[in-house]
């Protein structure tokens, strides 16, 4: 490694050379042993910059003669000086996770993992190197400061309460940085949201046309000190309040956390009377009700209309069931949305408008009209 990063070196000084008019193309270079000496290296390693130069087009290296420089010589010893001074501007994002995430992976977190794959293609395509940067619960402070002195700017994926100290420390720094689909209660840091309140409003206008006026919807309680204000959970009981069916519910809205996931979902199918809408609020949710006794003797539609409040890319659900009604993110859009705010920071914009990208539904046979109306 140490030899590598000396034949670099040396292979930068001949570029310099070269560019600066040193050798003109056509003439000699000096000898490998005075390059040597003038270089304050070894003969092997003048040798072995002067093969990559060779590689490169800029020189000919001849048996028993001096290296020769190419017609072309300058010019690409200029070219590459320029393509290094342009990487060199190239500005670094990094991708804070929590902890809880890392490694990110589709099987794992399938959402999470996918904005943050979109995100860094998006931060290739303008002109961005970004890189993962998981968020420990101790600590934060030094894992600020080291953003802060390694990175341009910084876009939060998955955020939860105990990563509040990392988001004061950077926002305390005048760090440019944005979070995803979160806020932080006192602090005007910009967040790029997918709107998750008008897709809830859209699947209960849904579920109601069909016919449906005892629905529940199904979400975890863990984030909700920083999911904002215009969450899933108040766009589906405005709506249903508007609609005259919150009378009808018997358990309109429901909050889970990680560990009884299962038996809340069995609760749910268990009341009287029954539900015959069930929304979950997260895709992972269908795992637990996938196992669930209940599921076994339900028919979905005929016996309950289910939908989940997220993407079943990467969902696995059993086939006896028809596919499950869900929502799709226009990730690219995204992508190129996060990138666009960063730039207007990185700009002199400390507080660009937060940007809401629209969920799209993807309607299927597991909505259909409620049990009483269908018989």
């Amino acid at each position: 490694m140490k030899r590598a990063k000396r034949v670099d070196r040396i292979f930068d000084r001949i570029v310099r050379s070269l560019a600066e008019g040193a050798w003109l193309p056509g003439s000699d270079l000096p000898s490998t042993r005075v390059l040597a000496a003038e270089l304050k290296t070894s003969l092997t390693t003048v040798q072995a910059a002067l093969r990559k130069a060779a590689e490169q087009g800029m020189l000919e290296v001849r048996a028993q003669q001096t290296a020769r420089v190419m017609p072309e010589g300058a010019a690409v010893a200029i070219r590459l000086l320029t393509q290094a001074a342009e990487a060199s501007k190239r500005r670094r994002l990094a991708i804070l996770v929590p902890d809880l995430f890392t490694p990110l992976q589709v099987t794992t977190g399938p959402f999470q993992w996918r904005i943050a794959h979109e995100i860094a293609l998006a931060a290739t395509a303008g002109g961005y190197d970004s890189e993962v940067v998981p968020i420990p619960d101790a600590d934060q402070r030094s894992l600020a400061k080291r953003v802060v002195r390694h990175f341009d700017a910084a876009f939060v994926v998955g955020m939860i309460p105990t990563n509040i100290a990392t988001i004061f420390v950077l926002s305390e720094s005048r760090f440019p940085v944005v979070l995803f689909n979160r806020y932080v209660p006192g602090l005007n840091v910009p967040s790029l949201n997918i709107d998750e309140y008008s897709a809830a409003r859209s699947l209960a206008r849904t579920l109601l046309v069909q016919g449906h006026r005892n629905v529940s919807m199904v979400i975890s309680a863990r984030y909700g000190a920083v999911l904002g204000r215009r969450t899933a959970a108040g766009g589906w009981l405005e709506c249903l309040e508007e609609s005259e069916a919150m009378a009808t519910c018997v358990m309109p809205l429901a909050h889970t956390q990680s560990a009884p996931r299962g038996l809340i979902l069995e609760k749910l199918l268990a009341l009287r009377p029954r539900i015959t809408g069930l929304v979950l609020g997260l895709p992972t949710l269908l795992h637990d009700l996938a196992a669930s006794p209940q599921l076994r003797d339900l028919r979905i539609p005929d016996d309950l209309s289910l939908a989940t409040f997220g993407s079943m890319h990467d969902i696995p659900w059993p086939s006896r069931y028809p596919p499950v009604t869900s929502f799709e993110v226009d990730w690219n859009r995204a992508g190129r949305c996060a990138i666009e705010m960063i730039d207007r920071m990185l700009s002199g914009d400390t507080q660009p408008k937060d940007i809401r990208v629209p969920l799209n539904i993807q309607l299927t046979d597991s909505i259909g009209l409620p049990p009483a109306v269908a018989e």
